[in-house]
């Protein structure tokens, strides 16, 4: 492993603002993909029928962190100076696979979307969802606080698009889409999505609309969840 990733840790940052900080680097990352591929068998037929590609399916991101304060004797009291207990940062886990209070607030109920950054460039940068965690504890101190803990984490791709998609075929978990109708402005679906017109941009960006003043009656337009247009206007 290149030293910068050797002393760089792992970070995680959320689309809510929270994050959170590996105490030691997992040993091992697994990344994994697959294409899915659809046969209409016949009855009558003598050999395999011809297969049609579908699609690449989302990257899955696969790693077990190991949190670890026993070496500072008081454990989870004094964890708060280290960047948080080792509860604090399995709570932290377990928070991001709910739906955060702006998208409930927003009638568009969904968990933050997550960027991984390991050693500093883009080639082990990943924007992801949490889809599953497990954490086991190992070790507890004298107040019964855990004070080691490893956490299995599993993470599904979240990408980012690059034009507007058919509603129908995949789009990105969390993202609704919305048929523009006469009277329709980006700015009017923002206002009526999130109650905040200046949110447009992200709607824009999202759908990779070129000229958001000039959208055709019919057009689909993705609506992200609230966080994402934040970041993305």
């Amino acid at each position: 492993m290149p030293l910068l990733n050797a002393l760089t840790k792992i970070e995680i940052r959320a689309s809510d603002g929270t994050s959170l900080s590996a105490h030691y680097n997992p040993s091992e990352l697994s990344v994994e993909t697959s294409a899915s591929w659809r046969a209409t068998p016949t009855p009558a037929g003598e050999k395999a029928p011809p297969r049609q590609f579908i699609g690449t399916n989302a990257r899955t991101i696969g790693m077990t962190l190991l949190f670890d304060d026993s070496w500072m004797g008081l454990g989870a009291l004094v964890g708060g100076l280290f960047g948080g207990s080792v509860q604090d940062k399995v709570n932290q886990l377990m928070d991001w696979t709910n739906p955060t209070a702006t998208s409930i607030a927003s009638k568009t109920p969904n968990p933050p979307t997550l960027t991984v950054f390991w050693g500093g460039h883009t080639k082990l940068a990943f924007n992801v969802y949490l889809a599953s965690v497990k954490a086991t504890y190992k070790e507890f101190n004298f107040t019964g606080e855990p004070s080691r803990a490893s956490v299995v984490c599993s993470f599904t791709e979240v990408p980012m698009t690059s034009g507007p998609q058919n509603p129908t075929s995949g789009t990105i978990p969390g993202r609704r889409s919305h048929l523009m109708t006469a009277g329709d402005s980006l700015h009017s679906v923002a206002q009526r999505e999130y109650g905040k017109p200046a949110l447009w941009r992200g709607i824009a960006a999202a759908s990779g609309i070129d000229d958001p003043f000039r959208v055709p009656i019919g057009t689909s337009v993705l609506i992200p969840p609230r966080e994402d247009a934040e970041l993305l206007s």
